[in-house]
């Protein structure tokens, strides 16, 4: 017994410290979401001090490996295989909130996008933009337009990339997040230069000057490297010198240094010594960088120096560059996957939509078929109401007939009969007028003459019997030679008056009803499983009367 109880209490702690650990996941998995943005570092050792063993559900695993992409990228980690963000993946293709959604397509896009897949990454780009309508993230929805520009303008599409630039400033500007914001407007100047627009490019730096001293150096540095480059394309050769100037005395971080802006500085001022060296440090600072721009820049100096074997030799360098950067371009579908997965996409909802209108259409004729049979069943059971009615109606009117020429004969009958009687005929007017008209007052009195009739149960049995014995006096007759009471012989009129079991019973019990059915029966000689009493009690008094 002990030993049960110490297995018992051994469960149930584990249980409870279980229960007490799944809790504290949640917890940590919600406060590293809460502080990603202010504090990266710390969100990353969070996530990284939870164990995978203590993610127990498929949407911990999911939530998990989402932040922990998102913390590796805030702290400037380049992941280039997807491994850490399968679960994600897996997990908000076809679950989860749209703000998710749309952040595991950026953060999957951004994989793809350090491991060089850019057709890859411009399709979760575009799965991303898809959520955005129902999303309430714009940080991530000015990423993800941010991204494509990006994309674009190495596919030399820079009306694309403006069109997400735009995109992109607006989010930015709309979440108040003043980094992004600027390197959108940045860009957005850079689409414009190359679109020959220099007053839409220097306006939209324009609009960075307010937050100067709020902008961070990289931002700074990306400013005026643009500027430098609007002022070099309009040949304003001193602006674009005292824009060098002011780099340098802003820009302490010679890694962060704009030198090909630089450099044009240099080379349009005549200081080519000079403009050699910043190439140097651009060389140095930024190896895997050396594109067609770098070289064209170098063969421009040489040629001003003179010496244009090294100009040959940097223009065959920039040549090459170039074409092997075409051939990248005109080999990547990048610049397609986007229209390429909005045609899917289209194609998904044309799909959906004729699925749903066949479906509705189904619905419909299913409505259709259940209306046209509960019309059909009402109509039905109206003609039956009404031929009903009619068989009442005609029933009321012969008992009326019966009564009235019984009536005549009044002189005959002994005060009770004369009066049960003449009660009847005068209830009956009531019934068969209200039948018959459509005044709500005329139908009122004879309910109320019925339900004052109706108050005394063995009173009206007893006036029924009584009329039936005036009206039908050889049915009445035969009833007695089978020795029924009065009592009797008024619950078989009942009969006679259209009423069935299921109408006589509520007004007894069903018991009741039973017992004065197989009292009634034995009494006239009818088996229990014979005839039914209604049919037997109407052909005999239709014989009866024909006997006559």
């Amino acid at each position: 017994m002990n030993m049960r109880r110490i297995l018992t209490l051994i469960f149930t702690s584990c249980v409870i410290l279980s229960c007490a650990s799944h809790r504290q996941v949640h917890s940590d998995l919600k406060q590293a979401d809460a502080i990603m943005f202010q504090h990266p570092d710390s969100a990353l050792a969070i996530l990284q001090g939870i164990s995978p063993n203590e993610l127990i559900t498929q949407e911990e695993r999911a939530y998990h490996a989402l932040l922990l992409s998102q913390a590796l990228d805030r702290n400037g980690i380049i992941v280039k295989n997807d491994s850490i963000i399968t679960p994600a993946l897996d997990y908000y293709r076809n679950h989860g909130s749209q703000d998710l959604k749309l952040r595991n397509c950026y953060y999957a896009a951004t994989i793809a996008e350090n491991a060089g897949d850019t057709e890859a990454a411009m399709e979760w780009l575009a799965r991303g933009e898809a959520h955005i309508p129902q999303a309430n993230d714009l940080y991530h929805a000015g990423h993800i337009y941010l991204m494509k520009s990006r994309l674009y303008k190495d596919q030399y599409d820079y009306s694309a990339a403006l069109d997400n630039d735009l995109k992109s400033s607006s989010y930015f500007k709309e979440n108040q997040y003043l980094p992004k914001y600027a390197l959108s407007q940045i860009s957005l100047a850079d689409d414009y230069l190359h679109m020959d627009n220099l007053a839409a490019a220097g306006e939209a730096l324009d609009v960075l000057v307010p937050y100067w001293n709020d902008l961070s150096i990289n931002v700074k540095a990306n400013y005026f490297e643009t500027r430098i480059d609007v002022a070099a394309a309009a040949n304003d050769t001193l602006y674009v010198t005292a824009l060098k100037d002011s780099c340098f005395s802003q820009i302490s971080n010679r890694a962060l240094r704009p030198w090909l802006a630089i450099s044009y500085a240099y080379s349009s001022s005549g200081m080519l010594d000079s403009a050699l060296y910043v190439l140097g440090e651009y060389s140095r600072y930024f190896p895997e960088s050396l594109d067609s721009d770098y070289y064209t820049r170098l063969a421009e100096v040489y040629e001003k120096q003179g010496d244009y074997t090294s100009s040959v030799a940097m223009l065959k360098k920039a040549n090459e560059a170039d074409k092997k950067f075409i051939k990248e371009v005109m080999n990547s579908d990048t610049r397609f996957m986007e229209e390429r997965y909005r045609t899917q996409l289209e194609q998904l909802r044309q799909r959906h939509l004729i699925t749903t209108l066949i479906s509705l259409f189904v619905g419909l004729l299913l409505i259709g078929w259940i209306v046209i049979y509960f019309i059909r069943r009402a109509w039905k059971k109206t003609q039956f109401s009404l031929n009903n009615l009619s068989s009442q109606y005609e029933t009321l009117q012969k008992e009326r007939d019966a009564l009235w020429e019984a009536h005549q004969k009044s002189d005959m009958m002994n005060e009770e009969t004369r009066k049960v009687v003449t009660e009847r005929l005068a209830l009956l007017d009531k019934v068969l007028l209200g039948h018959i008209t459509s005044n709500p007052a005329d139908s009122k009195a004879a309910n109320e003459g019925i339900g004052k009739l109706l108050q005394n149960k063995d009173e009206f049995i007893n006036s029924t019997a009584i009329s039936f014995a005036a009206s039908h006096p050889k049915f009445v007759d035969f009833l007695k030679q089978h020795n029924l009471t009065r009592w009797e012989i008024g619950y078989c009129c009942l009969f006679l008056m259209g009423m069935y079991s299921k109408d006589i019973e509520p007004h007894f019990s069903k018991a009741a009803s039973n017992t004065y059915n197989s009292t009634i029966r034995n009494k006239l000689g009818l088996s229990l499983n014979g005839q039914k009493l209604k049919t037997y009690l109407l052909e005999t008094c239709k014989n009866l009367e024909s006997e006559s």
